[in-house]
Order: structure tokens, then sequence, then C-alpha cells
């Protein structure tokens, strides 16, 4: 169950009135159990009461001193005690040490015998008076008053449930300041413990640990709300720090694609001012060699270009309202006039859905031309291409499947993430840095599509990507 530290504090300083008073209570209850003058402190009460109702009983012979006397005589004994009764006009009627003084009727101050007298208090402080109303249909009519010696043990009774009610109070408040000494560590000064060698340890820069606080409280809380914090800060910086990576590993990447085809035209110039081709056919030899390189530092530039763009996140979608056939006819028709001179195969499964949807035709373009161009890169000079477009429920599927080597079932969740260019040794055989897919997959998504590859090592791979209808209105 979740308590605040509110409720805890409100439970706390309840405690501090309670355990107190029941310690003083214990105390009490110990000290009449198991000591001896307690107990007979206690009998003695019980038998001035039992004395009290048999003068109440026996009232009716109070007049006759002897009868009357001989009625009280043996509880007088026990409790070792000296009766006197005042009637209400303030006679004594009744005094079992003073036979005479009871036969005359003596008059007294009835209020200063039933009253506390301090002087007769301090001159004999171990008498204690008693006094007791009797009552005869309803109205009083005397007071009966004892006077008992409770001797050592009637002031030691005293000063004992003192003593033993102290003892017992202090014993409380040390275990009330236990308690609240260990429910301030583990509710408060543990968890901000906590917090203050978290903050040491971000300001160190270190963020290998723990807060390990899980309490329900406010202060579990902010304990857990801070290492969600350094979770993220965490993710974030090593996400910054792969970044950082992959750049060194661009400029490394790019200085070298770069040298080769630099080193190669520079060369093949040379040749040409130095007169090395003789006829005609050496000499277009040379002249296309310049264009393929020419063409392949044009590819690395444009790849730095994709980059530049998607890590800047500038990638401007323009959707409009277009016809899915159309589009892609368009499309499609421009990639098989590109490929024609080439080696490539491709087959094209027509016709084309025709769905109203929201897209911008150019960015399509650029997600086909680069899914096109990464299987060409892979299947190498006998490239087949398979085009589908086709009709989904709420969407337009469209899927590119090439002959080429495929990819593994460990790279696939992997081949539009940023950089990723899969096994090493065949990413540089085959150049590039990494990004063309997910420029795809930020374009898809952008269409409010997914994009997603099938592969099967050595039967090639399908990418797939889904643009949504536009709904009617």
């Amino acid at each position: 169950m979740r308590f605040s530290i509110r409720t805890k504090l409100a439970v706390l300083f309840i405690l501090i009135i309670l355990i107190p008073v029941a310690s003083s209570s214990v105390s009490l209850s110990l000290l009449y159990a198991f000591n001896n003058d307690a107990k007979e402190y206690a009998k003695s009460g019980i038998l001035l009461k039992e004395t009290f109702d048999l003068v109440n009983a026996k009232y009716g012979l109070a007049e006759d001193y002897d009868a009357f006397y001989a009625a009280l005589e043996p509880s007088l004994k026990k409790i070792s005690g000296h009766l006197q009764i005042i009637d209400s006009k303030g006679f004594v009627i009744f005094d079992s040490m003073d036979k005479q003084a009871s036969l005359k009727k003596n008059q007294v101050d009835i209020s200063a015998m039933c009253s506390y007298d301090p002087k007769y208090s301090l001159k004999y402080p171990t008498m204690h008076k008693h006094i007791n109303p009797i009552v005869v249909n309803r109205t009083q009519v005397a007071s009966a008053i004892i006077i008992k010696d409770m001797g050592a043990f009637g002031n030691g009774i005293g000063k004992k449930l003192t003593i033993y009610s102290s003892i017992c109070f202090f014993i409380g408040l040390i275990l009330l300041a236990f308690v609240f000494n260990r429910f301030v560590k583990k509710t408060i000064l543990n968890p901000l413990k906590t917090l203050n060698m978290a903050t040491a340890n971000i300001m160190e820069g270190n963020l290998d640990f723990r807060v390990d606080y899980n309490g329900k409280d406010e202060l579990g809380q902010v304990c857990n709300a801070f290492e969600t914090m350094r979770i993220k800060l965490k993710e974030s910086l090593e996400q910054q720090a792969f970044y950082d990576n992959a750049r060194k590993e661009l400029l490394a990447s790019i200085s070298h694609d770069l040298r080769t085809p630099i080193t190669s035209i520079k060369g093949y110039v040379e040749g040409l001012q130095d007169g090395i081709p003789k006829d005609e056919n050496k000499f277009k030899k040379y002249l296309s060699i310049i264009k393929n390189k020419t063409a392949n530092l044009d590819r690395l530039i444009d790849d730095l270009f994709k980059f530049t763009q998607e890590d800047a996140g500038i990638l401007d979608i323009d959707l409009v309202e277009t016809d899915s056939c159309s589009m892609f006819e368009g499309i499609i028709c421009s990639i098989e006039a590109d490929l024609e001179s080439t080696e490539v195969k491709i087959s094209v499964q027509r016709p084309f859905p025709s769905r109203t949807i929201l897209a911008d035709p150019f960015r399509i373009t650029q997600v086909m031309e680069n899914i096109i161009q990464n299987a060409r890169k892979y299947a190498g000079a006998a490239c087949e291409i398979e085009i589908k477009v086709q009709e989904m429920d709420e969407s337009i599927l469209v899927s590119v499947k090439d002959n080429g080597p495929g990819i593994s079932e460990e790279d696939l969740p992997k081949v539009f993430e940023r950089f990723y260019r899969g096994e090493k040794s065949r990413s540089r055989k085959f150049g590039g840095i990494g990004i063309g897919l997910t420029i795809c997959r930020q374009i898809v998504e952008a269409h409010g599509g997914r994009i997603w590859a099938e592969s099967i090592i050595g039967k090639g791979a399908t990418f797939f990507f889904t643009l949504p209808e536009l709904k009617d209105k």
C-alpha cells in the first residue's frame, strides 16, 4: 500500500502522543502486578469500600453504640482504621476510639473534618483520611470518616508510581526517538543521499550507476524520475557518441572512396596530355573511363549531400493529391529508360492500381531510385529487378525484388539505420555511406506509410513500402 510522506508524518505525530501514554499505563499495570506494596494498597482500597458499605447497611444501629461497634469491629480490625460518623448538623454520633465522645455527641466543624487539611497532612504524613456519605432514602444524613495509617507503603506507593511512570515515559520517548530516527533516515535522508550521489556522478560525467530507491512516496517518485532521466541522458550520450564515430568513419570512407577515382582520373588525364593513346579507340576508352570515374565521384558527392540533408532533418515533403496509377507510370517509365542501355533486366507488373493518394512524386521517385540503386549495387552485372504496385485495403503496396546475394537475418532489421552497411568487407567493396535506405524510410514515414525488407540468403531481397489511400472527405 502506498503512503505519502504527509500520512507517515501524521502517523508519527500520533505515536508521539500514544507511546508515552501507553508506556505509563504499562508501568502502572506492571507495578500493580509485580509490586507487593501496590497489591497491599489495592487490597486496602477494597477493604475500605467494604467497610463503608457495611456502615451504610448498619447505620440504623448507630444510636446503640455497643451494637453498632460490634457490627463494625471485624471490618475495622481488618483495615486498622479509626471510624467517625458525623451527622448533617456536625454532631459526632459515633467514634470507634472514643465511646464517651460518641455518647456526648460533641459538635464539630463538618466542613473542616470533611476537607483536606495541609497542616494535618504535614504533621501526620502517613495518615490518610477517607470520607464516604451515608445516604438514607436518597438523602445524605451523615458522613463516615475513616482515618487510616498507610504506613511505609502509603507514601512509598506514590513515589514508586512516580518513578515507574517516569522510567517508562522516558523509555517510551527513547523508543519514539528511535522510530523517528529510522523513519527520517529511511524515508528522507537515504533518498536524499542517493540523489546527492547521483547528482555528483552526473557532474563528473559518470552515468554508469543506478538510483536504487524504490519507495512509493513523493521522494520515491523523484528518485524514479531521476533514474529515468539518467537512462535517457545515457542513451542520448551513447547515441551522440555513435553519431560522432559514424561521422569520423564517414570522413575516412569518403576520403578513401574519393581518392581512388580522383587518382585514376588524374592518371588518365595525364596519359591523354602525354599522347599515350595513339589510336581513336584507345582515346575513346580513356574518355569513357574518365566519364565513369566522374560518375562515381558524382554519386559519392550525391551521397554526401543526402547525408547532410538527412542529418539536418530538412527533407521537405510537398504532399499533393495525385492518382497512384499516373504517378507510378511516370516514375517507372523514367527508370526503365535509364536502365535501357544497361545490362539490368527489369520487369514491371502492369496495370498499376488507380487510387487517390497524398504524395510527393519527386520524393517517391527518390525512394524508388535508391532501392533500385541498392539492388544494382549488390546484384552486380546480372541484376534482375521485379517491380509490383498492388492495391491493398486502404493503401498502395509497392515491392522491388532483386536477385542479389540477399541480406542476412542479423542485418535485416538494421538496413534502414543510418550508416549501417552490413558486413564491412562487402560494404567496402560496394562503397556508399549507408544512408540511402535511411532516406527512404524518412520519406515513406513522412507520407504516413511504412517500409520494410524481406530476404533469404542466396535468393535476393525484396523491399516493400506502403502509401495510404486518401479517404473520402
